[in-house]
Formats: structure tokens, sequence, C-alpha cells
């Protein structure tokens, strides 16, 4: 089929990516009769969170859904169109193509299944929406997508209802080509540290990872980025904009199937990339960038409640280059004022605990004169999650306070008998910007790929 486009010939206008962030005018296109999926769900999302832009729902089904004016095409809405919401059969997305290119739409998302993955008709069909897309300047992200997510201006495009209000506004941008990355399949309402961005690619027929990357460079909101690729469409390019974007903000990837990629490890590094290994480290590790300084060398002190807690933390830290710190006899003077033995290689609370009802008055001390030690970096703490109500409130008060004079990184593994009290003081704590892993191992990796990064940064670029 022939198709007369007009409009830009400049398909990778930037502009048109903040379309898909930042509209101030969206249309839905789908049928409202589903209550749980598709532009049932969107519009319900987009009013419950409170987005300000204008919304068009698209159906011929219904004149009124939800106090908005239902229209019957793209045609019938006289007022601009940023972004246009498809979910709909594929074999229609042609003519929505061609609505769009008359409105003048900049964007579209294509929620329908993948044109590829069944025969030769669909191939044809995707063939013949791109090239539509691509002489009249739209941008397209799809098919096979779950959406878009920006808590900065409550701008959700998921067609699930989840409860999206409740994720915590923040500086992580999350960006992938897996449904696993959004709000349905994991719980971000339940994270303690905030989401500025979530970008589900889909198949990526036309938007990438790179254009996505260039997007959040200028983010503002965006402090730190976390990607999951299953493949790269332009290596040169992504590598291209990697580079500057790391001396701006840490950029962390996932990427399966790397085992027989090193090549691509090495030209990653080369870019100041951050490799994550596994699925858990992608909304974990980036917490750290987040919440913390970057550690100015790799001399690591901690304190623990347990002694093999803190053997473990320095075999993991081996690994990563890193070191225990050696406590200044100044610093071991002052520990020892506090408890006599306190103090070797690893300030262990332990036995203090034991023998010192009152503990818990003496441990701001602790803290602080570890922590004003110049031979330290960074420090890990391993925190016991007590049984006893009273000592949550006695940390609280305690790591707010510490947050206001600390200048170092501070990472915290959380273990206890009770996996609430655990709960607990973990949202607790990260609610005050300290950043708690579910794991030792995560923590001192975390710590490692800190160091590593800072590393890289300090060189000029």
């Amino acid at each position: 089929m022939q198709v007369k486009v007009s409009g830009s010939n400049n398909y990778l206008e930037k502009n048109n990516i903040v379309c898909f962030f930042e509209p101030q005018s969206v249309a839905v296109v789908g049928t409202l009769r589903e209550s749980y999926f598709g532009s049932h769900a969107i519009i319900k999302n987009l009013l419950e969170v409170g987005f300000m832009g204008k919304i068009y729902p698209i159906d011929v089904s219904c004149s009124e859904f939800m106090g908005l004016k239902v229209h019957a095409s793209l045609k019938n809405i006289s007022e601009k169109i940023d972004l246009v919401l498809a979910i709909v059969n594929s074999s229609m997305i042609s003519n929505l193509m061609i609505e769009c290119v008359e409105k003048d739409v900049k964007a579209i998302i294509i929620f329908s299944n993948s044109f590829l993955e069944s025969d030769e008709g669909k191939f044809i069909l995707q063939k013949e929406v791109l090239e539509i897309a691509k002489r009249s300047g739209i941008r397209v992200i799809g098919p096979n997508t779950a959406g878009i997510i920006n808590t900065g201006n409550s701008f959700i495009s998921h067609p699930y209802i989840m409860g999206h209000g409740k994720i915590k506004l923040g500086g992580i941008s999350l960006c992938g080509q897996n449904r696993m990355i959004s709000p349905h399949t994991y719980p971000f309402a339940d994270f303690h540290y905030g989401i500025s961005k979530v970008c589900d690619l889909g198949n990526k027929s036309d938007v990438d990872e790179s254009d996505i990357l260039e997007y959040l460079e200028n983010d503002s909101s965006t402090k730190v980025i976390a990607m999951h690729i299953e493949n790269i469409r332009d290596g040169k390019r992504f590598l291209k904009i990697a580079r500057r974007v790391t001396y701006k903000k840490p950029v962390l990837v996932l990427k399966p199937g790397r085992t027989n990629e090193q090549v691509f490890d090495a030209a990653c590094k080369q870019a100041g990339i951050i490799l994550l290994e596994k699925f858990s480290e992608l909304f974990e590790i980036p917490k750290f960038f987040a919440f913390q300084p970057l550690p100015k060398g790799n001399q690591f002190g901690i304190i623990s409640y347990t002694g093999m807690g803190a053997a473990l933390a320095a075999d993991e830290g081996a690994k990563y280059n890193l070191s225990i710190a050696k406590l200044s006899p100044d610093t071991i003077a002052k520990l020892n004022v506090i408890s006599p033995g306190l103090c070797k290689s690893v300030v262990d609370l332990g036995p203090l605990m034991a023998l010192k009802n009152d503990y818990i008055s003496v441990y701001p001390e602790i803290l602080k004169v570890v922590l004003e030690d110049d031979n330290i970096d960074c420090l890990f703490h391993i925190l016991w999650a007590a049984p006893m109500g009273p000592f949550l409130e006695d940390y609280i008060k305690i790591f707010r306070n510490l947050r206001s004079v600390s200048q170092k990184p501070v990472v915290i593994w959380v273990y206890g008998p009770r996996q609430p009290n655990v709960y607990d003081l973990t949202c607790n704590l990260e609610d005050l910007g300290f950043p708690v892993f579910s794991a030792l191992e995560t923590a001192i990796k975390a710590i490692g790929l800190a160091y590593q990064y800072a590393i890289w940064k300090g060189r000029k670029p």
C-alpha cells in the first residue's frame, strides 16, 4: 500500500523523544470495555495519579468515560496531540499511523503484540508502519511494550492497574526490553528509594537504548541510569553516548548472554559503564549511587554485630580490590575508652552488647569516631534488627543524626530473627537515605562497583 505522508524528515529529531516522557496531551486509542488492562487501565491510572496533561480517549463503543469525552478517531480531535497510546489490533496500526501523520503527532507507543513474531504478513506490516514513521518524523516505541512511567509529572502509560500512585519520586531511571522491569511484575511501590523514569522498549522497532540513554543524559531528575539490554542495535552509537553520559551520571547495564562477550565487556568498561550480572542487581545496586557519595578510595571500615559477617565482608571486598582500613592509633584509643578491647581491625559490637546494658547510648559515638578516621573511605555496617521494639526508634534517631554529619558513604546489611523487624528497619533506614541490601555480597559489590566508577570518573574525558 502506498502512503503519502508529510511532515519533518528529521527522523532522529531529539525533541520527539521528549514527547514519550513529557507529553502535554495524550490520545489513548483502544477499547474501553476491558476493566483490568489496556485503554481503561491507562486512563484510570492517569486520572488517579493526577496527570495534568489533556487526555483524549478514542473508542467507537462509547461517548463518555470517567468524565472524559470519547472520540471516534484522531480526526475528531481539534487540539494538538503530542503522544498516541495504541492498544489495538496490529492490523489497525497502519491506518492509525496515517491519522497520526495528518494530526502532526510526534510520538506513538504501540502496545500490541509484536508484528515480527508470527508470519511474513506481519513483517510486511511492521515495515510499512516504520516507513510511515521514518518519512514523517514520528518516533515509535514498541510493539509489545508495557509503556512508560514518569513520576515527575505523573505520566503513566502502563496498561495495568497496579497502584502506581505509591511509587516514590526519586532519581533512578530504568530502561529495558522486558516487561519484568514494569510495576505489574516487580514491586516498585514497595521500594524505599525513588524512581524517576521507567521505559520498556518492547521489540524496539524504532526507538532503542541509545535514544533513551541520550534523553536521560540531560534529564535533570535522573541521577542514576539502569538498563536491561538484550541486544544493542548500534553499538558504536550507544558507546559514544555512554562515554559522554557516564561523566555526568552512573550508567548500569545488565545484558544477558555475556558469557562469551569479552569484547563487549571491555568496550563498556572503557565507556565507564557499570556492568551487572544478576537481575536483582538491576534494582539494588543503583541505590548506592542514588543515596551516597562515591568513595574516595578503596579502604572500607566494618562495624558489625557478628565476627563471621565481618570475615565474609573482607573476603568479598578482595574481589573488588577493596581492603579493610587500618584504623589510626587515635581512633583505636577513642574506641578503647568507650569499651576496652572493642577495636581491632573490625569494630565488633557483639561483645559490647552482651556486656553493656545501655550499649545503645555509646553506639552513636562509635559510628562518629570510626567515620572520622581519615583512613576510612567507606563504612560497611552489619546491623542487627533486634526483636525488641525500642531499638528501632533508637536506630532511626541515630541514623537521622548521622545523615547530617557524615560525608562518607555508608552501606548497610540488616539481619535478624524476624523478617518484619528486618523489613521495618530497612524501610526506615532507606527513607533516611542509607542503602540497605538484601545480601552481604550485594552490599560489598555495590561498594566495589562504586569505587571502580569513582576511579574511572576521576580520569579526564
